[in-house]
């Protein structure tokens, strides 16, 4: 992989893959004597993190704006929009309990058309683990499978573990993978979107898309690339899902099919990987940072 971000994911996979010095912590042992699974997470590693530069914010949320779903970057190249983002959700929505994570099945490990799991996310000593009870309700639901292994390597969830952790200490999370490769089989699609319905209506659960944009581009093209993807951030709905330029547009469709209320995407910053890194300028992956609201704006 040449994209420099895409490099330093791959630096966190083989960080990722050896034994875990897991610490000696008490959450830890009552998950190993549960026998619940745990996964690793860049945090665990000595793993210097790059120096990143000042890029403007696009938009904040106002001050009652309340997100019911974003979309945030799983390439820890951008790790430190990651975390204002989260910081910014926390200070609009402090209560939620669940996050939904939506992501790609990298390396096409999945096998089922959904894999989930019940495993929980080591992040610097502590652990992001699975709410059980919506897990096996969505189990249910999509008619998904236990795959431990796909999580064991998916930077789309243990990229952005940590911060929900960080944010977030007392919640939990719902982590499904999928094959999101264009096209999108809409039937399984329908699964997903149907399955959310109940919970983007609820303020303590939250969808969270694990997503990147436009790859492997020079500077030229992603900027066409990411304004096609502005179409949909002007109005997201069930026409305009498409327009997204990302990894992830299968969760762009069951965003859109499972809110039934007309909602709008507020882009906190969109940069990409050689605005940050200046490496690999033929080689660009882009990064939009969105919180969607239902609450309309004066």
């Amino acid at each position: 992989m040449k994209n420099f971000a895409l490099g330093f994911a791959t630096i966190f996979f083989l960080f990722s893959c050896g034994n875990s010095p897991f610490k000696n912590s008490k959450s830890q042992k009552i998950l190993e004597e549960e026998k619940i699974t745990h996964f690793p997470t860049w945090q665990e590693r000595t793993l210097i993190l790059p120096d990143v530069p000042e890029i403007p914010f696009e938009n904040h949320l106002a001050e009652r704006d309340v997100p019911f779903a974003g979309i945030v970057s799983h390439h820890l190249l951008a790790y430190k929009f990651i975390d204002q983002w989260f910081s910014e959700l926390s200070e609009h929505n402090p209560k939620i309990k669940t996050f939904i994570v939506l992501s790609p099945s990298h390396w096409n490990l999945s096998r089922a058309d959904f894999s989930l799991t019940f495993g929980a996310w080591n992040c610097d000593g502590t652990f992001l683990e699975t709410d059980k009870k919506i897990q096996k309700v969505l189990l249910e639901k999509l008619d998904g499978k236990i795959e431990d292994d796909v999580f064991l390597y998916e930077h789309g969830v243990s990229t952005i573990a940590p911060f929900i952790a960080k944010y977030f200490p007392k919640s939990k999370v719902v982590a499904i993978a999928y094959d999101a490769n264009l096209p999108v089989n809409t039937k399984i699609a329908k699964r997903l979107s149907s399955a959310l319905e109940s919970f983007v209506a609820k303020k303590d659960f939250f969808i969270l898309i694990s997503s990147d944009f436009s790859h492997h581009h020079n500077v030229e093209k992603t900027k066409q690339n990411d304004n096609v993807s502005r179409k949909f951030f002007n109005d997201p709905n069930r026409a305009t899902w498409q327009f997204a330029f990302c990894d992830n547009s299968l969760a762009m469709y069951a965003l859109t099919h499972a809110t039934k209320e007309k909602f709008q995407a507020i882009i906190q910053r969109n940069t990409n990987s050689f605005e940050i890194s200046q490496q690999d300028e033929d080689d660009i992956t882009s990064y939009f940072f969105c919180y969607f609201v239902k609450t309309a704006r004066n």
